[in-house]
């Protein structure tokens, strides 16, 4: 991407990810904050950081849970503008309360 392409896009401005269960399709968990947004030679970077804990992210009681992340964006340099879509793909483990996953050892 090149560095004036991906100025535009921050400056549009609509950049956000989502956090979905994905057992069976996806279940929207919650929104996750920008915190970083860089443009340069070499592209776009982007951070996004939050802070969940089991309850959120315990989404199959008793099993392994399975979450992914989606950033989308849109390019107001494509064909009048369109949304591009990045899935981060699936992470697996298990976030109940007292097991190694949910943040508290």
């Amino acid at each position: 991407m090149s560095q004036s392409r991906c100025e535009a896009i921050r400056d549009r401005g609509d950049v956000e990810a989502r956090l979905y269960a994905s057992d069976s399709g996806r279940t929207y968990l919650t929104s996750v904050p920008l915190s970083w947004f860089h443009c340069g030679p070499d592209g776009l970077g982007i951070e996004f950081v939050g802070w969940y804990g089991p309850i959120l992210l315990d989404e199959d009681r008793n099993d392994e849970d399975e979450l992914i992340a989606t950033v989308r964006l849109f390019d107001p340099t494509r064909n009048g503008g369109r949304w591009l879509e990045f899935d981060s793909g699936v992470w697996k483990g298990e976030f109940a309360r007292g097991t190694a996953g949910d943040g508290r050892r």
